[in-house]
């Protein structure tokens, strides 16, 4: 007996910051006249353009571009859409190239607003740094816009907040064009797109597919060929087995991706099966023995993409079984580039055995920084760190974290950029750690 469980996308790792570094945010603050905003440079060919809303730069005449370089760049208006969008046309010094630009392609949005309700807007401000703004969504449409909230409610959006990039779980999700008695409307990056395909020259896919429904069969239902949707709301799987019986389900595992079975008492007296997950290979890479008399929970984080199937083995009497399963961790979230990290940021998520999570930030040298992990059990560590260099050297190793607060000071040799690498290890935890200089303490 063959199910198939399909995995759609997962868990927010949460980042507490109020500024962060340039990259994956506004490319540009727009200083037009009496207008302030944002927007997104994108290239066509040798020619630069910078996208924001039409009503930022409408009436202006001078248009003034501030860069994450603090470099100021000179723009006109091009051309405008009724939907509230303007390409103007970057004026650049002789021998500069269109600085880099932070677009996406809103491929993943459809799947991610099924999944994912917060989000960030990420402010250029006028002296190149970045100001985050934690977001709850509130409703979308399918075609045009997301409807968005402060999730903090004694914030609320600023004057120049007008172009600001929406990203959800890393990925960039929309514009902010406009706010209506604090709720923001954004702009979907795949309409976005869709709307300036023509001037840019490509064949982008038009938006017109509805947003993916989560779908729950029974178990009357289901049948070789079904695919359930599972998201980060557990999806349940309940059955009866009975002695050497064999019943399978598949799944798709996404590499770094941690999914959580949670597997339900219905025996006060002996386990009577076991599990196990075989991929495509047919090697067994997790089994989990002695189910059915008590709530346990696993964690297993595919070590490479593909087809996994989580195969149950009655060996006690014949009873009912039920188990759950749940997207406990994104790749994405656990490793994407958002995860940035500087002096005075507190950073909380979650690790699974045999996930890494990665956090990058700029070491200068013989300038040291002091890593706190905080502690979020009382009974086995699960998780190590390493600090790796440019250069893929492991130069510091922190092991048994998490059982105990424990403090660890790192003095980089050089100037450089450095990743913090978490390795899960034992059991399905929270971690948190806080990143300060030495001196500040």
């Amino acid at each position: 007996m063959k199910k198939i469980i399909t995995l759609v996308t997962g868990l927010l790792v949460c980042v507490y910051t109020l500024t962060i570094s340039p990259s994956m945010a506004s490319d540009a603050f727009v200083s037009a006249e009496d207008e302030f905003g944002q927007g997104f440079f994108r290239n066509r060919g040798s020619e630069c353009f910078f996208i924001t809303p039409a009503h930022v730069v409408e009436d202006a005449v001078d248009i003034e571009l501030t860069t994450s370089l603090r470099k100021n760049i000179e723009a006109q208006v091009l051309m405008k859409y009724p939907s509230d969008i303007a390409i103007c046309k970057v004026i650049l010094p002789d021998g500069e190239s269109c600085p880099q630009s932070s677009w996406g392609d809103g491929e993943k949005l459809a799947n991610l607003l099924t999944v994912y309700k917060e989000g960030v807007i990420k402010t250029k401000l006028n002296d190149g740094s970045t100001m985050q703004t934690q977001v709850t969504l509130k409703t979308f449409d399918n075609f045009g816009y997301i409807q968005i909230v402060p999730k903090d409610p004694n914030v609320s959006f600023a004057k120049g907040f007008s172009g600001s990039p929406l990203y959800i779980a890393g990925e960039t999700a929309g514009m902010l064009l406009s706010v209506d008695n604090g709720v923001g409307r954004v702009f979907r990056q795949d309409a976005l797109n869709n709307t300036v395909a023509l001037f840019f020259g490509q064949a982008e896919k038009a938006h017109d597919e509805p947003a993916i429904k989560t779908h729950v069969a029974t178990e009357k239902e289901r049948t070789d060929s079904d695919v359930v949707m599972v998201t980060t709301k557990p999806n349940t799987f309940k059955g009866m087995i009975a002695p050497n019986q064999k019943i399978e389900y598949t799944f798709k595992g996404v590499k770094n991706s941690p999914v959580l079975f949670r597997f339900l008492k219905f025996s006060s007296s002996f386990p009577y099966y076991d599990a196990w997950i075989i991929n495509e290979q047919k090697d067994t890479v997790a089994k989990y023995k002695k189910l059915g008399d008590s709530n346990k929970e696993h964690a297993f984080t595919p070590q490479q993409e593909g087809i996994y199937t989580l195969q149950l083995q009655g060996y006690k009497f014949h009873k009912e079984f039920e188990f759950s399963v749940t997207q406990f961790a994104l790749n994405a979230d656990l490793t994407g580039k958002a995860n940035v990290i500087k002096p005075g940021d507190q950073i909380k998520g979650v690790i699974a055995p045999d996930a890494i999570a990665e956090y990058t930030f700029k070491g200068q040298a013989n300038t040291p920084l002091v890593f706190r992990f905080t502690k979020f059990s009382s009974s086995f560590p699960y998780y190590e760190a390493l600090i790796i260099n440019e250069q893929n050297d492991t130069v510091a190793k922190y092991k048994k974290l998490g059982t105990s607060n424990k403090e660890h000071a790192f003095t980089p040799q050089q100037e450089g950029i450095y990743t913090l690498q978490l390795h899960g290890y034992k059991f399905h935890k929270e971690f948190e750690f806080r990143l300060s200089t030495l001196e500040k303490g």
